[in-house]
């Protein structure tokens, strides 16, 4: 639902056609976006913009073939890109590394959970078919409880116990 006054109003829905306007203006942000992106290849890696428009043509390179290219300086892992950039950064040897993760939603932690009990019993009894049998009956019980949990939110409070009727 909603109301449009430009003539570009409900342009980029999916059901819809698009016009040659929007087309048009859609064509020219994308070229724009190329040419910024070849022109910063190009001042940074010492090239010209045709140099660079010759090997790019929205190509993905894979390593190896960037560096023949003189689309990269060095292969390298994750840790050696960090000392590396430290390094840029005048930091020295001795620098902190934080690593952020994306919080993990109510759905993950108990994947994760249930993955972490299923390694334990499953390393405990190795060879015994009915730990593997407690393990699945275990893993459908709390999956079938999972799927019912569907708050966009992501607000439940649930309590995996039992209840001892001693």
């Amino acid at each position: 639902d909603g109301v449009g006054t430009t003539q570009f109003s409900g342009q980029f829905r999916l059901d819809r056609d698009l016009s040659e306007a929007a087309s048009n203006v859609l064509q020219l942000s994308i070229e724009y976006g190329y040419k910024d992106f070849v022109n910063r290849v190009a001042a940074a890696r010492d090239m010209t913009f045709e140099e660079v428009d010759a090997v790019a043509r929205g190509r993905v390179w894979i390593g190896a073939t960037a560096q023949t290219l003189n689309l990269v300086d060095k292969l390298g892992d994750f840790d050696e890109a960090v000392a590396a950039a430290a390094a840029m950064a005048g930091l020295g040897d001795d620098y902190p590394v934080r690593y952020i993760e994306k919080e993990l939603s109510f759905r993950e932690t108990v994947a994760l959970q249930l993955a972490g009990q299923a390694r334990s019993l499953v390393s405990f009894e190795r060879h015994s078919s009915s730990a593997l049998e407690m393990l699945a009956s275990q893993f459908n019980s709390r999956l079938g409880r999972l799927v019912r949990f569907n708050d966009p939110q992501n607000l439940y409070y649930f309590c995996d116990c039992s209840v001892s009727q001693d």
